[in-house]
């Protein structure tokens, strides 16, 4: 059987899929030394390639308005993303709103359930009440906080931090 035997430029991608296609063996030469690679090596290196570059894209975060969220929960499920709202931490679970409007009125469906321990709370130096923020963290559409009144929940925060600055006059975790 004769061996078919492909030398790869570097500046001739398309090329070198095409002996990929082609040929059982792939010549690559670096430093002075000729190296044969088999073809089936070559494609399950590409394929680690292909889903460790669509892993990464995955697992990149989404800055998104809690509209998007809320209208689409398929489509964020399980994902990492970034949205800003009105947090409140309340006997009837903590969540982050739309407004402060959508808290004060008790319109749940305009709110994301926030799964957090007291000890994060004070990691991220949270207030007792409520204010707006900044929250980073996993989407699961499927966890619907207290009695299921909530758009979804994040499963797990990465960050909250508070879009106003403690005692600033716009701060509404400062009490009246």
């Amino acid at each position: 059987m004769k061996q078919i035997r492909y030398s790869i430029a570097p500046i001739h991608p398309v090329l070198g899929v095409y002996a990929l296609l082609c040929s059982g063996y792939i010549q690559v030469s670096s430093n002075n030394q000729t190296h044969l690679l088999m073809k089936g090596n070559i494609i399950i290196i590409i394929s680690f390639i292909i889903l460790g570059c669509k892993s990464a894209e995955e697992q990149r975060l989404q800055d998104v308005s809690m509209i998007e969220v809320i209208a689409n929960p398929k489509r964020f499920h399980k994902k990492h993303i970034q949205v800003q709202g009105y947090f409140t931490n309340e006997t009837k679970g903590t969540a982050i709103y739309f407004s402060k409007s959508d808290f004060q009125n008790m319109i749940y469906k305009n709110a994301i359930f926030i799964y957090i321990s007291n000890e994060d709370m004070k990691r991220y130096n949270l207030p007792p009440s409520q204010g707006y923020v900044t929250l980073i963290g996993i989407y699961n559409k499927d966890k619907k906080g207290t009695y299921n009144f909530y758009s979804g929940g994040f499963d797990k925060i990465l960050n909250i931090e508070r879009m106003y600055k403690k005692d600033g006059v716009n701060d509404e975790y400062n009490p009246e």
